[in-house]
């Protein structure tokens, strides 16, 4: 019903992918992962903004918006993902 993957970063760590069948599924896996750093790291996750639910998250936690991310796609591949279950991508 869902999985996540924080892994270290030059600073910090980065959710990388974070993808649940729903918010309250996202907080368990998010929280979890968070219990295995030290208190103070920085933790970076780029949320999809069309995903209400991964706003939502990121606004409870205090995560600030640091730039915007584009996804641009050509032709007509289009990604099969369920953005509604996508709390974090992959960069």
């Amino acid at each position: 019903c869902g999985y996540g993957v924080l892994r270290k970063a030059v600073c910090g760590y980065r959710f990388e992918p974070l993808y649940a069948d729903n918010y309250e599924i996202a907080e368990i896996i998010f929280l979890n992962a968070l219990n295995h750093i030290n208190i103070g790291e920085p933790v970076f996750i780029d949320i999809p903004m069309n995903n209400a639910a991964a706003v939502k998250l990121a606004n409870n936690y205090g995560f600030k918006k640091i730039f915007n991310l584009i996804r641009m796609y050509s032709g007509d591949y289009l990604p099969l993902t369920d953005s509604t279950k996508l709390f974090g991508m992959f960069e």
